[in-house]
């Protein structure tokens, strides 16, 4: 396989949540060669697909509103 084809298939896994930004940092490195901060670079340029932003702090849950199961 060619490194550019390798390079496109861990770039997609990791923005479909196969890899964290870790381990595609060292797979790219290791199969690729490319360095660290050059890989890290490309991958925080991707958007993820299986990731929700959430503000945690201005959310709110009313428990009161939960049904009862019995």
């Amino acid at each position: 396989m060619m490194k550019t084809d390798e390079l496109m298939e861990i770039s997609w896994q990791y923005t479909q949540g196969y890899y964290n930004l870790e381990e595609a940092k060292q797979l790219i490195q290791l199969k690729i060669g490319l360095d660290e901060g050059i890989a890290e670079s490309l991958l925080k340029g991707l958007t993820r697909h299986n990731v929700r932003d959430m503000d945690f702090i201005r959310r709110e849950v009313d428990f009161s509103r939960r049904e009862s199961n019995s």
